[in-house]
């Protein structure tokens, strides 16, 4: 699929792609598209969608439902970021006769819905008529937008039994049903038969938890960084204090060559200073010299708040 494609066409793009399941559980899946679209009723059968190929399956179903003499009306609307297409039964006897083969509309008959690969073709079907998701490398968030209470809680209920833990909400007069968890959307997609959308999304997640694994390493590195800099800051002005104070004569051997190393090398790890020095010397054979130095400062540090 083409990646610049968002998430949402991508998995709708699969979906009408799925002849099969279609094919098997035409019903369920035309009933999936006519009951969550804009209307379905005796008064109004209509869909909304900015997808042409969704489009010619709500023509292209009801001509199967309602035979070819059926009257089927498709608007295109244009505007300056995108194309609608309105598709409609214009015609009350057709409406009637398809209501009388998938049921009424306000409410969910689950009498279709009696095999599992047929809820499969129904929720394609919904997701197709109403159905969304955001871009998972900004967020996890799949989502129907139902225009009416009644079918979104019985939607709700036929989730619950599959991906437990859908959620509703209310957004501008319509109701909405929707998954917010990777692993809830994950099961969703495959559910609906869309496994290379599914496929698609998980590896947007490996690379987040790449790059957050990343971020992390970059982060304790640099914490590192800045711990191992302000360290040897603190020794050198420690070392300055005691040459100036006591001199290089107040120093060990041992202690003067890990004062110049220090002095001379501001900037090296300890590991570093152990390869500089001319004689062999391990890291915590430095570390215990410069602690030494350290204390030394301390002690003269003391010395001058006590004079004072």
């Amino acid at each position: 699929m083409d990646m610049e494609l968002s998430f949402s066409h991508r998995l709708k793009a699969e979906i009408l792609d799925n002849k099969p399941l279609r094919a098997r559980c035409r019903q369920a899946h035309a009933y999936g598209l006519f009951l969550y679209g804009r209307g379905f009723s005796a008064q109004e059968v209509s869909l909304t969608t900015e997808s042409r190929d969704t489009a010619e399956l709500f023509e292209d179903s009801a001509r199967r439902f309602l035979g070819r003499n059926a009257r089927i009306q498709v608007e295109e609307k244009r505007s300056a970021q995108k194309t609608i297409y309105l598709c409609t039964l214009p015609d009350q006897g057709d409406r009637v006769r398809m209501l009388e083969q998938l049921g009424g509309g306000q409410w969910l008959d689950r009498g279709l819905l009696d095999a599992y690969d047929k809820v499969q073709a129904f929720l394609a079907g919904a997701y197709l008529a109403c159905g969304n998701m955001t871009d998972p490398r900004k967020s996890y968030h799949l989502e129907f937008v139902v225009r009416g209470e009644p079918l979104c809680d019985d939607l709700l209920e036929l989730l619950e039994e599959y991906i437990p833990g859908a959620r509703k909400s209310r957004r501008r007069g319509a109701y909405v049903a929707y998954y917010k968890e990777y692993g809830q959307i994950e099961d969703l997609m495959t559910l609906m038969g869309a496994t290379k959308t599914c496929l698609a999304m998980i590896e947007v997640e490996l690379f987040k938890g790449i790059r957050n694994q990343a971020n992390r390493a970059t982060n304790c590195e640099t914490a590192n960084i800045d711990k191992q800099v302000s360290a040897a800051t603190g020794q050198v002005e420690d070392i300055a204090l005691v040459l100036r104070e006591r001199g290089e004569s107040a120093l060990t051997p041992q202690l003067l060559e890990a004062a110049r190393l220090r002095m001379d090398n501001p900037d090296m790890s300890l590991r570093e200073l152990c390869e500089t020095s001319p004689t062999p010397i391990s890291r915590s054979g430095m570390h215990h010299r410069l602690e030494k130095l350290s204390k030394m400062a301390a002690a003269l540090r003391e010395e001058g708040r006590n004079a004072t």
